[in-house]
């Protein structure tokens, strides 16, 4: 068969023409030829592509010719050769094989694009699409179209396996049966085993509650908090409750709206621990606090002053201790001086 100016790519046999097979060939030349084969060597149609054709195909049962040129197939009629049935421009770079299964009128068509696309032959529509990990060289069906083989350009060769249907009865079952993410089966699968001997059961922590305190601090309760903590009467509880309260800026409202009552437990704290070292700048920051909301309110309390004299007394005694160690330092300066300044005994 002489014909093609340039290479001839493919070729096909097949057709259900009342004249014999169909013999067809595809070329580099942009054309596909119909040949009048085995009985004759004439060329009996030319059909012109814009594209080196790649590959052709025969429908089995009908007259239609697939030829893929480029990135599109051309659908031809054997009986009207001059006449394009439709054409599938659906990929996006160059068609290298086609493949079809008659019985339920699908072609497929792989492409250097990764892509295997499936189309319903009745509508001309895409239907499925499969990406690949390479460009697809081959494309081939089983002959009862449950396994699809892909060879592509990496050398690897991809086999698909469609399952068989099943009932419908049983599908729903095996539906009913399997077990859905979220749900409340999911949850709660394993809850009845029950362990063996020899397994290790691990012991669920025990959750620690919070204090009573703590819970009103979280719930923004600042008053309660720090009525808490002062029937305490520990010392370093209720000063890291203070500071918390300070660091929140929750200070104003832990002492507003207190009658004198209320505020007695907290003038007895300061009584007792405004003296101790680790927490004295916090405490006379409260005591300072203290004086300027309610200054009026405890000069007219014969309790809370008797209270506050006993705290005066104890910081005028600090305070005079102070002084008194301030001088010693002093002095104990000039002697250290004095003696590093002494000049040395000749030596003998």
């Amino acid at each position: 068969l002489e014909g093609h100016t340039d290479y001839v790519r493919c070729g096909a046999v097949g057709g259900s023409t009342a004249d014999a097979s169909l013999w067809v060939t595809g070329g580099y030349d942009h054309t596909v030829r119909l040949w009048d084969a085995p009985r004759s060597n004439r060329c009996r149609s030319v059909l012109t592509h814009q594209d080196p054709v790649q590959a052709v195909l025969v429908h089995p049962s009908s007259t239609l010719i697939f030829a893929a040129a480029g990135s599109s197939v051309v659908v031809w009629d054997a009986l009207m050769p001059g006449r394009t049935v439709h054409t599938l421009s659906n990929h996006h770079k160059h068609i290298t094989s086609l493949a079809i299964h008659a019985p339920s009128a699908r072609l497929l068509s792989g492409a250097l694009d990764h892509l295997v696309k499936m189309y319903d032959l009745s509508s001309f529509a895409v239907s499925h699409s499969i990406k690949y990990s390479a460009p697809v060289l081959s494309v081939a069906l089983s002959g009862d179209s449950r396994c699809l083989a892909v060879g592509m350009a990496d050398g690897m060769l991809a086999v698909r396996k469609r399952q068989k249907q099943v009932a419908e009865g049983v599908e729903q079952a095996a539906t009913k049966a399997r077990m859905v993410t979220g749900s409340y089966r999911y949850f709660m699968r394993g809850a009845a085993t029950k362990s063996a001997q020899r397994d290790f059961a691990v012991k669920r922590p025990h959750r620690r509650k919070l204090a009573l305190h703590d819970r009103q601090l979280k719930a923004f309760h600042y008053a309660d908090a720090l009525d808490s903590v002062l029937k305490s009467s520990q010392r370093d509880l209720v000063a890291a409750m203070l500071r918390d309260l300070v660091l929140r800026g929750g200070l104003q409202m832990a002492l507003a709206s207190r009658d004198e009552a209320a505020l007695m437990p907290l003038l007895h704290y300061l009584r007792r621990h405004i003296m101790f070292p680790a927490h004295q700048a916090l405490l006379v920051h409260i005591f300072n606090a203290l004086l300027d909301m309610y200054g009026e309110v405890l000069a007219s309390s014969g309790a809370a002053l008797e209270l506050l004299q006993h705290i005066k007394k104890a910081v005028t005694t600090e305070l005079a201790a102070l002084q008194a160690m301030s001088s010693l330092k002093g002095s104990l300066q000039l002697l250290l001086a004095a003696s590093a300044n002494a000049a040395p005994e000749p030596e003998r």
